[in-house]
C-alpha cells in the first residue's frame, strides 16, 4: 500500500478515535456519531477514490457558519454545557477538513483538532473505556505523525520545480564550460528532486516497511511505559485531577421520599451506584451469600400530603421532632458504635460512586447504604455516622467531596451461614414505633375493610403479628392478583382515590413502591407498626472477583414490621436475644420476585464473564487512575519503597532522596545523633557489591556472544557494501565526465545535478531514465536492505551501458571544474 494512502487512513483513524472519546462524555448527542461516519466516508470518497472534495472557499464559509451557530449555543449554557458546545465545534470543523483535498496544512489542522478533542473528552469522561481508547489514540497518533513527516519530506523532493533548465546553477555540479564558477546561496524552498517523481514515491514506500512498523510498536510501548511511570511517580496535588469531575451519577433509582403520582413509562438506568463486597474477616476471601442482600438507605414513616407536588408522599420523620444538640448536630446523631470484641461479623466494603443524592429532609447529609445493623471496626478512620431516630447511616460531605468516590468499611453482624437475617433490633424505646401506626383512616377505610376480610379468610384476625403480616403478604405477592410493571402508559387512575387504594382495589399494577406502600398501610389499618424502607436489592454479582455491582435499576422498597420482644422467634434470628430488648423489626418484601427477575434479565455464559471482567477493570481504573490522589500516591508508591516520611520534611524531593539513603541505613536527618555504622546498611552494601561482582561476571559470560553478534553485523555491512558497488562504479563514471558529488549532497540531489547539466540536450531524457533505474535500485539495497537478483543485476549493467552511450562523443571540456572531492556512498 502506498505511503500516502497509509497516511490518509491513519489520519481518518485519528479523527475517528477523537470523536469516539468525545462521545463517552457527550451522551445523547449525535455529533460524535456524525464525526465517526464522516471520518470513514471521507477516507473512502475523498482520499482514496477522489470523488468529492470541498473547495477551500466553500469549506471556509461552512466553518464560519458552524462557529457562529456553536457560539450561540455556547452563550446559552454554563459550565458543562459550554464544554459540550466546544466539542460540537471541534467536530464540525473536523468534518469540514476531512472532506478537503489533503495538504500539509490540512494534515496539521486535523492533528491539532484531534488533540483538542482528546483534551475536551478528558474533561467530560475518563472512564476505563476512555483509557483504552487513549492508549489506542497514542499508538495511532505516533504512526500518523511518522507517516506525515515521511510524506512531507518526500514531497519536498518531488519534481515540482519546473523544467530542468530553470533550476539554480548553484544546486548542481556542472562542467566548466556550462556554467560560471560562482557561488550562490541555495533557496531553502526550492525542490531538491528533478530526477523523477517516481523516485521520491519509491523512497517513501521503501521507508514504510514492516521494519518501520516494528520500530513504531517499540516506540509506542516505550512511550506507554514512560507515561505510566511519570503518572505514578510525579508528585501530584492534594487530590486526583479527575476525582472531582462534574460528571456524576444521575440518581434515577433512589430518593429518600416516595411519591406514587408518576405516569408514563419509567425507564431503567444501568448506571453504577456502588460496589459492595462481603468478605471473611481479615481476609480477601469472599463471603458467599445464599441470596442477594438488602442494602438499607432510608426509613420512611410518614405518609402526608405535599402541597408542592399536590400529592401524598412517603417521608421520614419531620424535622420538628428533632432535638438540637451541641455543635449544631441533632441529639440522635451518633458515631457508629464500635464492634465489640469476639462478635462474629463479616467485612463489608462499599465504594459509592459520585452522586448528588442528599437527604430531602437535611440538605447537609448524604445517605449511605449498607446492611443493618453495622458497626465501626477498630483502626477505621471514616466519617460515617448514624441517626437512631431515622435508623439511617450518613455522612456530611462538602460539595467537593460529593464529586468523589467514597469508600467505607463496616462490620456487618446480621449474617449467618451465608444468610442475611430478617430481624433487626429496635435500638431503643421512642416515638418511632408509635409513628409507624399513624394512618389517615379517611383515606384508607376501604383498605381497612379489605384487610379485615383477608385476615378472616385466613383465620388469623386474632392471631399474632407475624400471622397477620404473612396473610397480607400472601395476598399481595403470592396469589397472582397483582402484576409488577414500570409501564403506566395506558393506566387509567381514579382521581377520587388515593394512589395506594387505587392500586390495591382497581388496576393492581405497579412497582416495588406500590407493593411496599400497600402492605404498610394495610398493616397499619390493623394497628400493627410498619414502615417502608428504601434502598437497593442488587441483582448483579461478580463471581470472578467477589462483589456486587449495584445499579440504579436495583433500587428497591420493602417493609419492616415491628415485633415486641415476646413475639420474636429467636430461632430465626441471627443476633442474640439481648439485642432485642426493645423489640425488633422484621423484613417483609411484598414485591413479586419472579416479575422483577423477568424485567432484570441477566446475561449468562461468556457474556456475563466478560461483563464481570470489564466491571472489575473499571473498578481498578477508578481506584488506581481516577482516584489516585496525593495520599494514595504516598501510601502506594512512596511509602511502599521508602516507608513513612519524617514529620518535618514531608513531601519534599530532598526528603525523597534522603529516605532512599535511609533505606540502606544512612539517616541523613539524624546522623549526628546516631552511630555511623548500621547493620542494615552494611548488609545492603555487601549485597550490592555481590550484585556488582555478579553483574561483571555475567558481562564476561556474555562477551563472546556480543562479539559474535558484532562480527555478524560487520559481515552484513560488508556484504551490503559489496552489493552497492555498482553505485561506486556510477560515481567513478560520472567523475570521469566532470561530475563529482559534494559532501552535503544526497544521491538524489547528485542525480538531479547530473541530469540538469547533461551536455547533450537530445540525450538528457535517456540519461534521466537510466539514472532513475540506478537510484531506485540503490535506495532499495541501501535503505531497504534488499538483495539483488540476477534480473536486477543485469538491469544495472544495461543502465550503465546505456548511460555511456548517451554521453556525447565530443563533450565540452570539464577539466578543473570539480565542485568538490568525490566521496563514498552514504
Amino acid at each position: 500500500m502506498a505511503s500516502e494512502r497509509l497516511l490518509r487512513i491513519s489520519m481518518g483513524a485519528l479523527a475517528a478515535l477523537g470523536s469516539i472519546m468525545l462521545g463517552f462524555g457527550d451522551e445523547g448527542s449525535l455529533f460524535p456519531l456524525l464525526a465517526l461516519a464522516a471520518a470513514v466516508v471521507s477516507v473512502i470518497v475523498t482520499d482514496l477514490l477522489g470523488l468529492f472534495r470541498l473547495p477551500r472557499l466553500i469549506a471556509n464559509l461552512i466553518a464560519l457558519m458552524a462557529a457562529l451557530a456553536v457560539l450561540a449555543d455556547f452563550m446559552s449554557h454554563r459550565g458543562l454545557g459550554q464544554l459540550q458546545s466546544i466539542s460540537k465545534l471541534l467536530i464540525l470543523l473536523q468534518i469540514v477538513l476531512l472532506f478537503q483535498e489533503k495538504t500539509a496544512r490540512i494534515y496539521w489542522q486535523l492533528i491539532v483538532l484531534s488533540a483538542l478533542q482528546v483534551v475536551v473528552a478528558s474533561a467530560l469522561s475518563v472512564g476505563f473505556e476512555f483509557g483504552l481508547l487513549l492508549v489506542a489514540y497514542l499508538l495511532v497518533a505516533i504512526a500518523a505523525l511518522t507517516l506525515f513527516f515521511i510524506h512531507r519530506e518526500t514531497q519536498s523532493t518531488a519534481a515540482s520545480a519546473g523544467s530542468a533548465s530553470g533550476a539554480p546553477a548553484s544546486e548542481v555540479f556542472v562542467p566548466a564550460a556550462a556554467a560560471p564558477a560562482t557561488k550562490r546561496s541555495v533557496s531553502l524552498r526550492a525542490p531538491i528532486l528533478a530526477v523523477g517523481e517516481g523516485i521520491a514515491e519509491e523512497h517513501a514506500n521503501q521507508l514504510t516497511t514492516w521494519q518501520l512498523f516494528r520500530q513504531l510498536c517499540a516506540f509506542g510501548a516505550a512511550s506507554l511505559v514512560i507515561a505510566v511511570l511519570m503518572f505514578y511517580v510525579t508528585p501530584r496535588s492534594s487530590s486526583s485531577p479527575w476525582s472531582a469531575r462534574n460528571v456524576m451519577a444521575r440518581t434515577v433509582g433512589f430518593n429518600d421520599s416516595v411519591s406514587l403520582d408518576e405516569m408514563g413509562r419509567i425507564l431503567q438506568s444501568d448506571e453504577l451506584v456502588m460496589r459492595v463486597g462481603f468478605y471473611e474477616p481479615g481476609t480477601k476471601e469472599p463471603y458467599v451469600l445464599t441470596n442477594e442482600p438488602y442494602l438499607r438507605g432510608a426509613v420512611l414513616t410518614l405518609y402526608q400530603h405535599d402541597p408542592k407536588r399536590n400529592a401524598h408522599v412517603w417521608r421520614a420523620q419531620q424535622a420538628f421532632e428533632w432535638r438540637q444538640g451541641q455543635n449544631g448536630t441533632h441529639s440522635d446523631d451518633h458515631p457508629l458504635p464500635l464492634l465489640e470484641p469476639e462478635t462474629p461479623y463479616v467485612d463489608q466494603f462499599i465504594t459509592l460512586e459520585p452522586s448528588r443524592t442528599l437527604s430531602d429532609q437535611h440538605s447537609d447529609r448524604q445517605v449511605l447504604f449498607s446492611t443493618d445493623p453495622v458497626y465501626a471496626l477498630p483502626d477505621q478512620d471514616q466519617e460515617v455516622a448514624i441517626n437512631y431516630r431515622y435508623q439511617q447511616i450518613f455522612r456530611r460531605p462538602n460539595d467537593m467531596e460529593m464529586r468523589k468516590q467514597f469508600r467505607y468499611h463496616l462490620g456487618a453482624v446480621n449474617f449467618k451461614n451465608g444468610r442475611q437475617g430478617v430481624m433487626v433490633p429496635n435500638h431503643r424505646e421512642d416515638a418511632t414505633k408509635n409513628l409507624c401506626k399513624v394512618l389517615e383512616m379517611g383515606l384508607f377505610w376501604q383498605l381497612k375493610l379489605l384487610s379485615d376480610r383477608i385476615l378472616q379468610e385466613h383465620g388469623v384476625e386474632h392471631g399474632t403479628t407475624t400471622q397477620k403480616a404473612d396473610a397480607l403478604l400472601q395476598y399481595l405477592r403470592d396469589e397472582g392478583r397483582f402484576t409488577y410493571t414500570l409501564d403506566f402508559t395506558d393506566l387509567k387512575r381514579d382521581p377520587e382515590l388515593d394512589p395506594i387504594v387505587d392500586f390495591v382495589l382497581n388496576h393492581r399494577r405497579g412497582h416495588c413502591e406500590y407493593f411496599a406502600s400497600a402492605l404498610t398501610t394495610m398493616l397499619r389499618s390493623q394497628e400493627i407498626p410498619a414502615r417502608m424502607v428504601i434502598g437497593y436489592w442488587p441483582s448483579e454479582y461478580n463471581t470472578s472477583f467477589g462483589y456486587y455491582s449495584v445499579r440504579q435499576y436495583d433500587a428497591h422498597a420493602w417493609v419492616e414490621v415491628y415485633l415486641p420482644p415476646e413475639e420474636i422467634d429467636y430461632r430465626t434470628t441471627v443476633l442474640p436475644p439481648d439485642k432485642f430488648t426493645h423489640g425488633g423489626w422484621m423484613r417483609y418484601d411484598p414485591t413479586p420476585s419472579a416479575s422483577r427477575d423477568e424485567l432484570l434479565k441477566k446475561k449468562d455464559g461468556m457474556l456475563a464473564a466478560m461483563d464481570q471482567v470489564l466491571d472489575y477493570l473499571q473498578f481498578l481504573w477508578e481506584d488506581y487512575v481516577e482516584g489516585f490522589s496525593q495520599e494514595k500516591q504516598q501510601t502506594s508508591v512512596y511509602e511502599a519503597f521508602l516507608g513513612d516520611y519524617p514529620p518535618d520534611q514531608n513531601g519534599s524531593w530532598l526528603d525523597f532522596f534522603s529516605r532512599l539513603l535511609e533505606s540502606i541505613g544512612f539517616d541523613v536527618w539524624n546522623w549526628k545523633d546516631r552511630n555511623w555504622f548500621s547493620w542494615p546498611g552494611f548488609l545492603t552494601t555487601v549485597a550490592t557489591c555481590f550484585l556488582a561482582a555478579g553483574g561483571y561476571r555475567l558481562a564476561g559470560l556474555l562477551r563472546p556472544w556480543l562479539q559474535a553478534w558484532r562480527r555478524q553485523r560487520v559481515e552484513k555491512n560488508e556484504r551490503m557494501r559489496l552489493s552497492i558497488e555498482f553505485y561506486r562504479r556510477l560515481q567513478t563514471l560520472l567523475a570521469n565526465w566532470g561530475f563529482r558529488r559534494r559532501t552535503s549532497q544526497t544521491p538524489l540531489e547528485f542525480a538531479q545535478s547530473v541530469v540538469r547539466n547533461w551536455p547533450s540536450p537530445g540525450h538528457r531524457e535517456a540519461a534521466r531514465q537510466q539514472l532513475d533505474i540506478l537510484i531506485k535500485l540503490f535506495y532499495r539495497v541501501r535503505f531497504g536492505e534488499a538483495a539483488l537478483d540476477s534480473t536486477e543485476t543485469q538491469a544495472i549493467e544495461n543502465a550503465l551501458a546505456a548511460l555511456q552511450q548517451a554521453w556525447p562523443q565530443d563533450p565540452p571540456s570539464t577539466k578543473g571544474s570539480s565542485a568538490g572531492p568525490a566521496r563514498g556512498a552514504r
